[in-house]
C-alpha cells in the first residue's frame, strides 16, 4: 500500500476521495487538518503503484504456499512409503505366524 506522505505540518496525510465533477471518486492524499486551516497539502494517490505492490505481494505468497505444498506432498509421500513398507512387513509376519498356528493347533489336538 502507498505510504502516507508527510508534508508541511509534519503529520501524515490522510487518504481522501474526490467529490468534484471532474475527478469524482479519485483518491488523493490531503492535509489531515484541511478543514481547520491546514497547510493545504494535496497529492494524487498513485493507484497503479498499489496494484503492482499488491500483485507482487500476492505472487510472493503464492510462491511461499507452493513451497509449503511441495514440502507437504514430499512428507505425505514419505509417510505413505513408510506405511506401505510396514504393511509388507506385517503381511510377512502374518505369513510366518499362520503355519505355526496351524502346527500348534495340530499338536494340541493330537
Amino acid at each position: 500500500m502507498n505510504q502516507a506522505p508527510l508534508f508541511k505540518c509534519e503529520v501524515e496525510a490522510i487518504l481522501c476521495n474526490s467529490h468534484t465533477a471532474e475527478h469524482y471518486g479519485w483518491r488523493f492524499w490531503g492535509c489531515r487538518f484541511y478543514e481547520d486551516s491546514g497547510c493545504g497539502f494535496f497529492q494524487w494517490f498513485n493507484d497503479e503503484d498499489e496494484k503492482y505492490r499488491s500483485i507482487r505481494s500476492q505472487r510472493m505468497k503464492i510462491g511461499d504456499l507452493q513451497a509449503a505444498l511441495d514440502d507437504t506432498k514430499y512428507e505425505l509421500r514419505s509417510a505413505l512409503n513408510d506405511v506401505q513398507l510396514k504393511k509388507k512387513e506385517l503381511k510377512g509376519m502374518k505369513m510366518e505366524l499362520q503355519p505355526r498356528s496351524v502346527f500348534w493347533f495340530l499338536v494340541i489336538a493330537v
